[in-house]
């Protein structure tokens, strides 16, 4: 029984597994612009905590948090613009991903955030693309507890780092 249960799962899990082609790479920055870039597909949505140091000059923290998997883009139309809500097909992961809205004009991205109930803030920020596999945004969010756990000191500023890159069928 053990082997038919191991085989129908080997046989199960190609069918429907994918890859992540390409990924984030230096050399994909702006090859793509934001008018022909495809939002469509299916993407995993990788949060790093970013913490830079006014007296420092540098970023004393960059850490991978989490990732929410099977992201959508779902497309919504306004008089000029036209934007997208980012959200799991399951509906599962909104606590970690809040509300990002990517608005597209005509040269570029830009996206807005705001978290659940616990923290309302807004921030607007570009989105730099890599290709037509990845779309990655700094968002500016206030040092609040609430996000990581952390406390930050009066010249920390605290970000978060989003990288969504598209998955592919294998």
């Amino acid at each position: 029984m053990k082997n038919i249960i191991i085989g129908i799962l080997l046989f199960y899990n190609p069918l429907f597994s994918q890859s992540i082609r390409d990924g984030v790479s230096e050399r994909l920055f702006n090859t793509v612009s934001a008018d022909d870039f495809d939002l469509a597909g299916t993407w995993q949505g990788n949060r790093f905590e970013v913490v830079y140091d006014s007296v420092l000059s540098e970023v004393v923290r960059f850490e991978f948090i989490d990732s929410t998997y099977n992201l959508v883009f779902i497309r919504h139309a306004m008089e000029e613009d036209v934007f997208y809500k980012l959200l799991p097909i399951n509906r599962a992961d909104t606590a970690v991903l809040g509300q990002i809205t990517v608005i597209r004009d005509s040269t570029k991205f830009l996206a807005f955030s705001q978290m659940n109930s616990e923290i309302k803030y807004e921030h607007f920020s570009d989105a730099a693309i890599y290709g037509s596999d990845a779309l990655q945004l700094n968002i500016d969010v206030p040092e609040s507890r609430l996000f990581f756990n952390q406390s930050y000191e009066a010249t920390e500023d605290l970000n978060i780092f989003w990288e969504f890159i598209r998955y592919y069928p294998k």
